[in-house]
């Protein structure tokens, strides 16, 4: 898999910029710009990159297009989908209400 690709992605999917990136995971810009020039970034970069897009690593190297070993319903994806979009303090916030709410 492409790491450069696959991040691109990710940013497209929430319409991030290079800086955006950089300014939610807390990786610095010219780190970003490198692994765009084709650096490959460090296991911790990746994991920062991922907790900014609040998945895991084992889900940044799987290929979304392909059904997982459980697919999920529609009803399922729109909420991954959102969960993704959400800050940190705001995935912490809903995670309480659900709690309440189980």
């Amino acid at each position: 898999m492409n790491v450069q690709a696959r991040i691109q992605q990710l940013m497209q999917g929430q319409g991030l910029t290079k800086y955006g990136l950089s300014r939610i995971s807390t990786v610095p810009p010219s780190t970003i710009n490198n692994i765009f020039l084709g650096t490959s970034p460090t296991v911790y970069t990746l994991e920062q990159i991922c907790d900014a897009f609040g998945i895991t690593l084992s889900q940044f190297f799987t290929d979304p297009e392909k059904e997982t070993l459980y697919p999920l319903t529609e009803e399922q994806k729109l909420l991954v989908e959102k969960w993704g979009k959400l800050s940190k303090e705001q995935k912490k916030a809903l995670m309480t209400i659900l709690d309440s709410m189980v």
